[in-house]
């Protein structure tokens, strides 16, 4: 589902302000840059997101994400720690290049937590269409298609394992398809028969959408595998 955003504080020190612009606008000057941080790390709690020192999000959940900070091209350190604590889980180094936008995501189980860097290429779909792509960040998810489809169109996106667009950077390309209502359906591997579909996902004609998985394959509770879904042009 999508999250609203979230209350943040911001410190112009780092020269970060929180908005909702069209990201497809090339035409500012100098060139700026923006991130997008999402919580998708399942059995991990609550936390508190740093970025070179400031608080970019307080006590964000699972699922939770911020919206674009449109940012001075810079290097940032991005440090997470659970709520209230300065106990970090994640310390990591991130360079954001002029006139580029990026989504930084919080994946795997909290043991093994890390934050990946998708770069976001926004696509001006048509006027009767969408973008979408698809991401795969449930860590012990076996190799899958995921499907997205209605009565007059279908989009596949064959063979995904986890966080599989690090080393295939096409995996993170967005596609377009008609605007209107979907369901998700995920097959394991030479299977005809989906082991789990999701109703009712929502496309926008001209927006942009990255539908993503995370939690843990056979997961129960809160921690069982889901969909989620960012939109990222207003």
């Amino acid at each position: 589902m999508k999250k609203s955003l979230l209350p943040v504080l911001v410190f112009t020190a780092i020269s970060i302000t929180l908005t909702n612009c069209n990201i497809t606008n090339k035409g500012t000057t100098p060139p700026v840059s923006g991130f997008f941080f999402v919580h998708a790390s399942a059995d991990a709690p609550n936390f508190d997101v740093f970025a070179s020192g400031s608080v970019v999000a307080y006590n964000f959940p699972y699922k939770a994400d911020t919206g674009y900070f449109i940012v001075n091209p810079q290097t940032f350190e991005f440090k997470v720690a659970p709520t209230g604590t300065t106990n970090y889980v994640l310390t990591n180094i991130v360079p954001l290049s002029a006139d580029t936008y990026y989504s930084l995501f919080l994946v795997d189980s909290l043991k093994k937590i890390k934050l990946v860097s998708v770069r976001d290429r926004i696509i001006v779909p048509g006027s009767d269409s969408a973008a979408v792509r698809f991401l795969q960040f449930s860590p012990n998810t076996p190799y899958l298609t995921a499907q997205l489809q209605n009565s007059t169109d279908t989009l596949k996106f064959t063979g995904r394992t986890f966080n599989d667009q690090v080393s295939d950077t096409t995996r993170s390309t967005f596609k377009p398809l008609k605007a209107g209502t979907y369901s998700l359906a995920l097959y394991l591997m030479g299977s005809g028969t989906p082991f789990i579909s999701f109703q009712n996902i929502s496309l926008v004609s001209g927006k942009d959408y990255s539908v993503y998985l995370s939690g843990f394959y056979e997961g129960t509770g809160a921690q069982a595998l889901d969909k989620s879904i960012i939109q990222h042009t207003r």
